[in-house]
């Protein structure tokens, strides 16, 4: 996935907002069940999102449509879908919310719109890109994107920019599939050819064999989607152990590989990367600026 800007988080609290209406002075307080990572191999990502919701509800004095807002969280602890479908079914029977929201991994966000749908709780899912999930999600939303949005203008730059040759590495769950998809396809639409692929396990920071499939297939960019945090660090670091750089081999990945917060850990590793994603922390907007 992807971790969720804060320009999205404002859209999904207005949609809140609108479903507050007619609220009075003794209306009690919106509750919404928050569950996401804040422990596990994308711990970063629950302070991100926390922070994204705290700067909307600063600019609104912490209110919607006349009601108070209370925030409950959960951790996931990563990629368990079947902890998130607990922490929501909890988060509805015993804390009575008004609104679920989360997951930063698709499976979890599966689970929770099951969880959703089962008690008719609208659930607002906030980062998780895999295809499709809508389908049988009648009381979900999306608000982010999906690995293909992220995926097919990056292909189209690489067969604008001279790229001939691309091996994908993958995280194998759907995001990663439909991703790894996503740019094959329209990469040798526009005349690119792949010289491989392999999928490798979620959450994955081994990969010294998988680099060596590329370096033996001699591709001149290497699509990446592994997931944030540590296995994006150490597929950078694997890369340039292997001396990839040194031989041409670009690196094009989706933006979750480099999102800001993990940037000093990967020192120089990361220059020359290409990368696409919805949002930036760092783009200059007066909301980014002012929470």
């Amino acid at each position: 996935m992807t971790q969720f800007g804060k320009n999205f988080v404002a859209v999904l609290a207005g949609l809140f907002a609108l479903a507050a209406t007619g609220a009075t002075a003794d209306s009690p307080p919106l509750r919404i069940g928050v569950v996401y990572s804040y422990t596990g191999s994308n711990a970063d990502a629950g302070p991100v999102l926390d922070a994204a919701v705290a700067g909307w509800l600063a600019q609104h004095k912490g209110m919607m449509s006349g009601r108070k807002v209370e925030l409950i969280k959960r951790d996931d602890t990563g990629v368990a879908p079947d902890v998130a479908r607990r922490l929501a079914t909890e988060l509805v029977v015993q804390d009575h919310v008004d609104f679920l929201m989360g997951s930063i991994y698709t499976p979890n966000a599966v689970a929770m719109a099951a969880a959703s749908t089962q008690s008719k709780t609208p659930y607002c899912m906030v980062n998780a890109a895999g295809q499709g999930l809508l389908a049988k999600a009648p009381y979900s939303t999306r608000l982010g994107v999906t690995m293909a949005q992220i995926a097919d203008p990056l292909a189209k730059w690489a067969a604008k920019s001279g790229v001939k040759t691309v091996y994908n590495v993958l995280a194998n769950y759907q995001p990663g599939i439909d991703g790894g998809k996503a740019f094959s396809d329209t990469f040798v639409a526009a005349g690119g050819k792949m010289a491989g692929e392999v999928l490798v396990p979620v959450n994955n920071t081994e990969y010294s064999a998988y680099i060596q499939r590329v370096k033996d297939a001699k591709p001149d960019a290497v699509f990446v989607f592994v997931g944030a945090g540590n296995p994006a660090i150490a597929f950078f670091k694997a890369f340039h152990q292997a001396g990839l750089d040194k031989l041409g081999i670009r690196i094009l990945a989706s933006g979750d590989a480099l999102e800001e917060d993990a940037l000093p850990q990967m020192g120089d590793e990361p220059n020359g990367v290409i990368s696409s994603l919805n949002y930036s922390q760092v783009h200059p907007s007066k909301l980014t600026k002012t929470s």
